[in-house]
């Protein structure tokens, strides 16, 4: 936030802007040089007008400004409403005044030629003014009158250099204005005050728009680039401040914002760049409003919003303005983690083509639809948005190019200038109307433009333009000069570039043209002219880099052969070409005018081309300007230096003064800045040769400022002369232009000035005189062209914010009509097509593939004709014998060809299968993704069955399968139901349980504790036994009596009724009858409250719609799978019919033509009745020609029943014979000759058999026929009745289907209402938890009180208990009185000391008076005299244990009493408690019943919008009653429809609920009897026990002679004779002492103990053992010690030896001491050899296994057996030490780390690692760098987790990085994870583990330290180098515990000595597994 301090406080709601700067203090700023704030200006001296030089001779209405055509339309709120028929806009350094009716235009300049940065108009009525806000140096805010435009007021210093915005607040008092770079200040301006109110940096980016609130003052809305900042205009202590906020996007993605809106409720609607509206609140985005579907809200960015009567107003850049109901948006409560609303607009304007950048409203009338719109394509619009009538359609009222003007040029021969924009349109102007009068619209994108001059073009009337496609179009302009019309023709279109037409130039005699282009070529084109131009194209040439300009060079003539005519030649003036690029390459090369021969194929031509190249020289002139200016400061100080010297000299004349000294300038140097080169070389803007064969450049960039001048030919980069441009350092200059005499040089600058520099003779270089004059936008103002009219009277400017004209003066050249009229072209777009070369290629490839593919053509034929060749031998071959047939292998030439061929077979099939790759994959997805949607959901494929010769047929019903999880839902809904149902249950107290009389389970006769483990015969033959079964019987029957009555009153007590409580049958009665009471409440009433059972829920109407549609499924699916049974039987009576139709066939073929009968026709199979076929995967294979023609073999396969011999024997073709019957036994032999050879007839056999072959084949042929009919009818009759059953299963089905729709819409309302439900039940259950809370606190504090009480009366007994017994115990004693006195004694408790000594005082006299008191009771009246006594002292004559007792007994009184009082104050707070209890749960019961009122509203709410649910019933006629009387019926709508079994169930209850009154009435009356019976028998009883009770007392006295308590004697006769309280206690200790002394007689006490005894004897000889083994290992130690004692004493020998060799050493000192330096550095050489040595040995040994460790060849070792260390081995510890030394010599110290990275990973990580540190900037030496990589590569080696590289690269890396450097590192750290072990198995890792593991082991085992240091180093070092999960596996472990076995470490180690030494959870874990391992399987070695 800005400007933010303590005590900040808003602005109220109900301040106003006026009243607050009326009546409080201001803070403002005063700026320098400031006016008085009531100046009167002169509007007309704040015009910006022309700047001249000093030496400046130019006139200074040289140029006078004439008119503009356009604006820049696509500047962000360009556009502003003076009056409803005039608009204001901004035009480069002019205010536009746009006159609606009129359509004219006027113009004001800018007031400081800065340029015009904003406008707005002030919205209240009040204030007519129009405020404009300027650029330039520390620019004006200017408020104009309208519409005098008199100055009202100046305001400066809101800005630096520009403003970006303006806005007034709604009352039009306070202007705010934002700046832009490089300051963005908001400025908050007390404009009729002319003071600033508030000031404050708004953002460090553009910010597009400020905005006040219209509705909550002071408040305001910035946004712009990717931010949206919410401001408050507060009032502090310090006084008024602006405060604030920047947006948060949170999840929503950063985008820059364009339209804001404040809305009352102080959320801010904003736009964003994808069209959509963004809500914010308190800094976030509250919501995102989409379109349904998540469409976006526009198709562009939203530019402007207003809220409008609730709705709200959306104004963006795809020319839609929407509606939208705000109010919907406003009360949306999206999701958490969707933050989005979906919702459709209600109304939406669209005008085609409008890229909308504002809307102003035409009249202030609030019913006016009017605005004008400011169209970014072009121009100005007037829009209706009427929303309650048709909208008139938009009317286009001013027209401009969208965005750039990329060109111009001017008609040769009349008032006309042509325009291009880079929107593609070309607009033709008559300048002298100042009106447009034609317009074109081309395909492409615009870049360059020449009109064609006359001498080439007579007609004068072409025009040639380049565009981005890369095409030329020559087009004709015809203009009717009279009409001022015009129209155009493109008569001839060629693409010689890929890329943009950047220049296109002709040379002076217009035979060539030019064009450069952004693909870094330059194409030549032959101009001829036939009538009208055409272009042929010559070829073209690459240059280094982008085209940037073009410029001819004339003034070089040399001979070049054009023709040759035998010796003839003739000389021409030769065109060079100089071509300014990109990165400042000059190149020069000779251009050719016609086509090359060698250009057949390509256009390339071969040109010598000279390059030069362009190099920064700025910096240098810079510094030797500023040498120069040092140098003259100097010359000036060595000047005044040496006139001193001079006058010394003078003063005194013997002086000598050393000159160079005295001149010596005593300052320090000052520095010069390094030199500058960019990194980027500038681009050329453009050249222009001179008349001393010399090039000016411009540069664009850091070398603008400067004109260079090169030599033609020159080939130094360093240019030869420089010319600085006055006034103009760092300022490009984009065109220039020459007058037609060349006496003025026009410039076109970078700011949009205009400079006119005027020519002298003999110096062209003089730029001195010069003339400016401020036009074009100055931040957007760059001129790409400029021009004179054909009569030179008028100069014309183009820029990329308008066209601009001047007037000053010449000839008109002549043309001649057009003769000549050349067809035009079609014109399209030319992105996609081919440029002239790519042509040219791609001619001669199709022309060379013809060729090719004609070789391959004849080719293919003689192969043909080969194998048709080779086809005939092999057939002839097979034809040979079987020993003459060559086999096949022979006639192969070589089987390699087929191999060669089978391999490019394959290889083009595997091809062809990757180019189709993904079309077979696309396909695929789109039949799974259409499968899916249409054919996988349904349970069945939809089919037809018709019928069989019938056009009936029944179509399936469509039914989609159940969803999977419709099943599982189902599984699982019980569990839902049952925590719905625990959730919703409201709270209960716990009822008390009543108290059931519970049987008690009869014991078991088991034995007495004292006699277990006793057997029965013990007992019996004890001597003891008739005493013992005596005392057991009277002990047993005597517990057995009081076990039964204690029985019997718990039963009794049992079935007492609880207060309160009442029976729980009672209950369950109650409710049942609640329940069947027999009225059924209407869901429609209001007062209609359901039960817990029927109470609507969520999880149960989701089970309902779950079974809902199981029953759906079922009801489709069951018919269905019935219709798929039936066409299986329809598919199998087919079968039978055709087998039955063949039947028929062989029938028909057997009986006569008059005997056939049809049967009915088998229909074909219907591919309809199985679409499932049509998903099935279908294989064809096509069949050889050879094997179609295959003739098919016949089968003949033979019959063998009757009817087929009968068949076979009778003959074929004969006749009926005309014999007779005759007998042939007695026939002759001639006549039966005869009749054998008269074949053509059947003989009287054949007859009769035929005969009766025909009649059966008859019978069959109807029998078949009547089967084929009966089935054919069975199938239709079945088909009907299903296709009947359709009717009503369709019926039930939709039926089903509108109870799910009802369902659904249930569902949907009780989800809507089931979270405020269930927070209103939370809200009853807590409040009923709360009630009954209260009520137990409350039941607690009774039961407490009761108990108090009870304890109190109890207490009360004991006082008199206490009392009694001293009574009794001293009421004979003489001392009574006395004694009494002293037990009456009252407590006192002891004295607190206090403040107040009155209080004690009374208090003490009231405790004296109440003493005297006693006393004076006490005194008896036997007593004659006051006798004062000292109660605390025992007197003389009395018993002091009686006196004793007394205190004692007072003491206990005193307790009891105290006691009493304490219960007495409890139940005085729990009273005070229980009224605060009572208070409580009163207030807690009236909010439970609010809030139960409250769910009860809302389940009534819920209950109603239920009701509302429509519902489907299909009712018959029968069914409706509803006739109100016999004639009339009532509507059905409010009738009630209700179930007939219901009606007649209440109707039954009805009769059950008499019965049932009846009954109960009986029972009332039985139960008034009983009651009066049970209150008789009480009264009797209550009698009998009063008569018992008086006769125990009479029977007392008369025995006792007093009343006494019988328990109390009995008990105080057995504690005083036995000591016990109870008999039964009495008993049992006298039987435990019977069996005791009975168990002591029969037990044997040391067998019992002899399992012990054997124990300790045991345990006695191990502990004998152990001592044995403790004086052995002593003797060891001192033998130990006395060895170590020697070594002492010779230890002491050799020190006292150093003192003597110390003097020696000190000689010796002296000589090391000189050489000590030496020895360091060859000790220093020697370790970097070392190093180098060893890093080279590393390096052989990775290059050999190329990053991978070789296994090395196993050799056998042998295993020496280790002998174990004893004591005395120690005599050779020197020997062995130096042994242990040469052993540790050939191992090294330092462990190579293996890594399992490849060679080329290993590069890919190291060059990562080396990128790293450059982009750090971390500068490390190359061995420490090396050093750094290498231990990163044994990192990445180890697999580390992506985290624990990068904690690895933070510990090594030498810095603290920051956020940016730490993401650098994350980066790489992300890279590494990626490239570490990329090809490496797990074999490969495990085995080089294992060989570091080894190394490991080697290396610290041969270190000498102390077992525990050696330890922890060995399993740090292990858990350093290698992945814990290796050492934790079985054979790791197992490796090193064997290792250490075999080492030193095998000692007895603790762990807790070297614990500490670790570092790592993990290293402990792995030293607690070795450490086990090792004592638990090894041997411990002791010293």
């Amino acid at each position: 936030m800005s400007q933010t301090d303590e005590g900040v406080e808003d602005l109220p709601a109900d301040y106003r802007y006026r009243d607050y700067y009326g009546e409080e203090e201001e803070e403002e700023y005063e700026e320098e040089g400031s006016e008085d704030a009531w100046s009167i200006y002169d509007s007309e001296t704040f015009i910006s007008g022309p700047f001249q030089s000093e030496k400046s001779t130019i006139p200074e209405d040289i140029l006078e400004f004439e008119f503009s055509f356009g604006y820049d339309c696509r500047k962000y709120f360009n556009l502003t409403v003076a009056d409803p028929d005039t608009l204001v806009f901004a035009s480069g350094n002019f205010i536009n005044f746009f006159d609606v009716p009129t359509k004219t235009i006027s113009f004001r300049r800018s007031a400081l030629g800065g340029g015009i940065a904003h406008i707005k108009a002030n919205p209240c009525p009040e204030f007519n003014h129009v405020a404009v806000a300027e650029h330039g140096e520390i620019p004006l805010i200017i408020i104009y009158e309208w519409p005098a435009m008199e100055i009202n007021c100046i305001l400066k210093g809101g800005s630096q250099r520009l403003y970006s915005h303006l806005d007034y607040s709604p009352d039009g008092l306070l202007l705010v204005s934002q700046g832009g770079e490089p300051d963005y200040l908001i400025t908050v301006w007390n404009w009729p005050k002319r003071k600033i109110l508030l000031r404050t940096k708004s953002y460090v980016n553009d910010v597009y728009r400020v905005k006040f609130s219209p509705h909550v003052p002071g408040q305001l809305t910035t946004a712009g680039v990717t931010h949206i900042k919410f401001w408050k205009m507060a009032r502090t202590f310090t006084g008024l401040k602006l405060k604030g906020e920047l947006g948060r996007f949170g999840k929503t993605e950063f985008s820059d914002i364009l339209g804001i809106l404040p809305m009352p409720d102080e959320k801010v609607v904003s736009g964003c760049a994808w069209g959509n509206i963004l809500v914010w609140d308190a800094g976030l985005i509250k919501l995102e409003v989409f379109r349904t579907l998540r469409r976006k809200c526009h198709e562009g960015p939203i530019v402007q919003l207003a809220y409008i009567d609730g709705e709200l107003w959306t104004v963006a850049m795809d020319g839609h303005v929407k509606v939208w109901w705000y109010e919907k948006i406003d009360q949306a409560d999206p999701p958490d983690d969707d933050r989005v609303i979906q919702i459709e607009p209600t109304y939406d304007f669209h005008t085609p083509g409008l890229m909308l950048m504002c809307v102003r409203k035409r009249y202030p009338d609030p019913k006016d639809t009017t605005y004008f719109g400011q169209d970014g394509n072009g121009g100005i619009w007037i829009i209706d948005l009427n929303t309650k009538d048709t909208p008139q359609e938009s009317v286009q009222i001013y027209k401009s190019h969208a965005g750039k003007v990329v060109d111009i040029a001017v008609c040769p021969w009349g008032p006309f200038l042509a325009s291009l924009g880079e929107d593609g349109r070309l607009y033709l102007y008559s300048y002298l109307n100042r009106k447009l009068i034609f317009e074109y619209q081309f395909p492409a994108r615009g870049a360059c433009m020449i009109w064609l001059p006359p001498k080439i073009a007579n007609s004068g009337d072409e025009i040639l333009m380049g565009f981005d496609d890369g095409t030329l179009r020559l087009c004709i302009l015809t203009i009717d000069t009279e009409n001022e019309t015009a129209s155009l023709s493109v008569i001839q279109t060629t693409k010689p570039h890929e890329k943009v037409i950047t220049k296109i130039s002709m040379n002076r005699p217009c035979k060539v043209l030019v064009s450069g282009s952004d693909d870094a070529t330059i194409f030549f084109f032959q101009v001829l002219s036939v009538g009208y131009v055409e272009l042929v194209p010559i070829g073209y040439i690459k240059v280094p880099n982008a085209v940037t300009c073009l410029t001819w060079y004339f003034n070089k003539v040399s001979i070049v052969l054009l023709s040759q005519s035998g010796s003839q030649y003739r000389g021409y003036k030769v065109d060079e070409l100089l071509v300014g690029c990109l990165r400042g390459e000059i190149i020069q090369v000779v251009v050719p005018h016609e086509p090359q021969d060698y250009t057949t194929v390509s256009y390339l031509l071969n040109l010598d081309i000279k390059e030069n190249k362009f190099t920064t020289y700025k910096a240098q002139i810079r510094r030797d300007i500023k040498i120069r200016e040092i140098q003259a400061k100097k010359a000036v100080k060595v000047a005044k230096k040496r006139v001193e010297m001079e006058k010394l000299k003078a003063e005194n004349p013997g002086l000598d003064i050393d000159e160079e000294v005295f001149l010596a300038d005593s300052e320090t140097e000052e520095e010069l800045e390094p030199l500058f080169i960019p990194e980027i070389p500038n681009r050329i803007i453009w050249m222009q040769s001179t008349e001393d064969d010399t090039i000016w450049l411009s540069m664009g960039g850091y070398d603008a400022g400067y004109i260079y001048e090169y030599k033609i030919d020159q080939k130094e980069e360093v240019p030869c002369r420089f010319k600085m441009v006055y006034d103009g350092d760092d300022i490009e200059i984009s065109s220039y232009v020459y007058n037609y005499n060349k006496k003025y040089l026009i410039f076109a600058m970078q700011n949009g000035e205009i400079r006119v520099n005027k020519i002298h003779d003999g110096d062209f270089r003089d730029l001195s005189d010069y003339w400016s004059l401020a036009m074009h936008d100055n931040l957007n103002g760059f001129v790409p062209n400029m021009c004179f009219s054909y009569d030179e009277r008028y100069f014309f400017t183009c820029g990329h914010d308008e066209d601009d004209e001047f007037i000053p003066e010449l000839a008109i050249p002549s043309i001649s009509a057009r003769i000549v009229f050349p067809k035009s072209v079609h014109d399209e777009a030319n992105y996609d097509k081919l440029s002239i070369e790519q042509a040219s290629l791609k001619k001669e490839q199709d022309r060379i593939e013809r060729l090719a593919n004609k070789h391959k053509e004849m080719l293919r034929q003689k192969l043909k004709n080969l194998l048709e060749r080779f086809q005939k031998v092999l057939k002839r071959n097979k034809k040979l014998l079987p020993s003459q047939v060559i086999p096949v292998e022979e006639l192969e030439l070589d089987p390699r060809v087929s191999e060669y061929i089978d391999m490019k077979l394959n290889e083009e099939l595997a091809l062809v299968k990757r180019k189709l790759a993904f079309d077979v994959q696309k396909s695929e997805v789109k039949m799974l993704k259409l499968r899916n949607h249409f054919v996988d959901n349904l349970a069945h494929i939809p089919i037809i069955v018709k019928g069989i010769n019938s056009n009936h047929c029944v179509k399936m019903l469509r039914q989609r399968k159940i969803a999977q999880e419709n099943t599982h839902m189902l599984s699982i809904i019980g569990e839902k139901l049952l925590e719905d149902e625990i959730k919703g249950r409201p709270p209960e107290r716990v009822p008390p349980p009543p108290k059931i009389v519970i049987p008690k389970k009869q014991k078991d006769a088991r034995l007495e504790y004292f006699l277990v483990n006793l057997s029965p015969s013990i007992t019996e033959l004890s001597p003891l036994n008739n005493k013992l079964t005596r005392l057991l019987h009277k002990y047993r029957h005597r517990k057995l009596k009081w076990e039964r009555r204690e029985e019997e009153w718990e039963e009794f007590v049992a079935t007492k009724p609880a207060v309160g409580v009442n029976y729980p049958e009672d209950d369950i009665a109650l409710e049942e009858a609640k329940a069947t009471i027999g009225d059924y409440k209407l869901k429609s009433d209001k007062s209609y409250k359901p039960s817990k059972s029927q109470r609507e829920s969520t999880v149960k109407k989701y089970q309902e719609l779950l079974l809902s549609r199981v029953k759906q499924y079922n009801i489709r699916n069951d018919f269905n799978n019935k219709l798929f049974a039936l066409r299986e039987d329809k598919v199998r009576i087919r079968q039978e019919l055709l087998v039955l139709q063949k039947k028929l066939e062989e029938i028909h073929e057997e009986i006569s033509e008059q005997q056939v009968k049809d049967g009915p026709p088998v229909p074909q199979e219907d591919a309809s009745e199985f679409p499932e076929r049509d998903y099935e995967i279908k294989l064809v294979l096509e069949i050889e020609e050879d094997l179609e023609k295959q003739p098919e073999k016949e089968v003949i396969q033979k019959q063998t029943n009757f009817d087929y011999y009968e068949r076979d024997i009778l003959p074929k073709d004969t006749k009926k014979s005309d014999w007779k019957e005759m007998d042939v036994c007695v026939a002759d032999f001639d006549v039966l000759c005869n009749m054998s050879k008269n074949e053509k007839k059947d003989t009287p056999w054949e007859y009769d058999i035929r005969t009766r072959r025909n009649q059966r084949k008859l019978f069959e042929q109807d029998e078949i026929i009547d089967e084929m009919k009966r089935k054919i009818y069975d199938f239709n009759n079945e088909l009907e009745k299903i296709g009947n059953e359709r009717f009503t299963v369709d019926v039930n089905a939709k039926l089903m289907d509108i109870f799910l729709m009802t369902l659904h819409e249930e569902l949907i309302i009780l989800k809507e209402f089931e979270v405020l439900e269930d927070d209103l039940q939370d809200k009853v259950n807590q409040k009923m938890s709360e009630v009954l809370d209260m009520q137990d606190i409350i039941q607690d504090s009774n039961l407490q009180i009761i108990y108090h009480n009870k304890e109190i009366e109890k207490m009360n007994e004991e006082l008199g208990v206490i009392q009694k017994t001293f009574l009794a115990s001293v009421v004979d004693n003489k001392f009574f009185d006395f004694l009494r006195k002293v037990f009456r004694k009252k407590y006192k408790p002891p004295r607190v000391q206090k403040d107040d000594e009155s209080s004690s005082e009374s208090s003490s006299s009231s405790s004296s008076s109440t003493e005297s008191e006693d006393d004076a009771k006490s005194i008896d009246s036997r007593d004659f005299g006051i006798i004062k006594q000292d109660l605390n002292v025992c007197p003389k004559g009395c018993d002091p244990a009686v006196y004793d007792y007394t205190i004692e007994s007072r003491s206990k009184r005193h307790q009891v009493e105290i006691k009493i009082k304490e219960k007495q104050k409890m139940i005085e707070l729990l009273k005070k408690d229980l009224e605060i209890q009572n208070k409580k749960i009163v207030f807690i019961e009236k909010q439970l019943q609010v809030c139960q009122q409250d769910l009860e509203k809302y389940q009534r709410e819920k209950q109603e919008k239920l009701n509302e649910v429509r519902c489907t019933v299909v009712l018959k006629l029968d069914q409706l009653q509803h006739l109100t009387t016999e004639d009339k019926t009532s509507k059905i709508m409010d009738t009630l429809l209700f179930s007939k079994a219901r009606l007649s169930k209440l109707y039954k209850r009805t009769e059950e609920l008499q019965v049932e009154t009846e009954q109960q009435l009986n029972r009332h009356k039985r139960n008034v009897k009983h009651l009066t019976r049970m209150k008789t028998d009480c009264e009797y009883m209550a009698s009998t026990v009063k008569k018992l009770q008086e006769t125990i007392l009479v029977n007392m006295q008369i025995k006792f002679g007093k009343v006494v308590d019988i328990i109390e004697i009995e008990e105080a006769m057995l504690k005083r004779t036995f000591g016990k309280d109870d008999l039964a206690e009495l008993e049992e200790v006298l039987l435990k002492k019977i069996i005791h002394d009975l168990r002591l007689s029969m037990m044997d006490i040391k067998g019992m103990y002899i399992d012990q005894l054997h124990y300790w004897q045991e345990a006695i000889v191990k502990t004998q053992k152990e001592l044995t083994m403790a004086l052995r290992h002593s003797t060891s130690r001192q033998e130990l010690l006395s060895l170590l004692t020697r070594e002492k004493t010779e230890l002491a020998r050799a020190i006292v030896l150093q003192e003597k060799k110390k003097t020696h050493l000190q000689g010796i000192e002296d000589v090391a001491r000189l050489y000590k330096d030496e020895i360091e550095k060859l000790e220093a050489i020697l370790e970097e050899q070392n190093q180098q040595l060893q890093e080279i040995k590393d390096e052989i040994k990775l290059l050999k296994t190329k990053g991978m460790l070789l296994k090395p060849k196993e050799v056998k070792k042998e295993v020496e057996e280790e002998e174990e260390v004893k004591g005395w081995d120690l005599k050779d510890w020197d020997e062995e030490v130096e042994e242990e030394e040469e052993k540790r010599k050939p191992f090294s110290t330092e462990i190579i780390i293996p890594t399992t990275l490849h060679e080329k990973s290993q590069e890919v990580a190291a060059s990562l690692l080396t990128e790293m540190l450059e982009a750090l900037d971390v500068k490390l030496a190359q061995k420490s760098t090396e050093t750094f990589i290498k231990s990163m590569l044994g990192s990445v080696m180890r697999g580390l987790s992506m985290t624990e590289l990068v904690e690895e690269l933070l510990k090594n890396l030498p810095i603290e990085p920051d956020d940016k450097q730490r993401g650098i590192i994350e980066t790489t750290a992300e890279q590494l994870y990626v490239v570490q072990e990329p090809d490496a198995t797990e074999e490969d890792i495990d085995y080089y583990s294992r060989e570091i593991m080894e190394d490991i082991v080697d290396e610290v085992l041969l270190m000498k330290d102390e077992p525990q240091l050696v330890m922890a180093r060995l399993v740090s070092k292990l858990v350093d180098n290698l992945p814990v999960n290796y050492l934790k596996q079985q054979t790791s472990l197992e490796f090193l515990v064997q290792k250490i076995l075999r080492s030193q470490l095998n000692l007895k180690l603790d762990e807790k000595d070297f614990i500490h030494m670790l570092h790592t959870q993990e290293a402990e874990n792995i030293m607690h597994e070795i450490l086990q391992r090792v004592y638990d399987t090894g041997t411990n070695k002791h010293y």
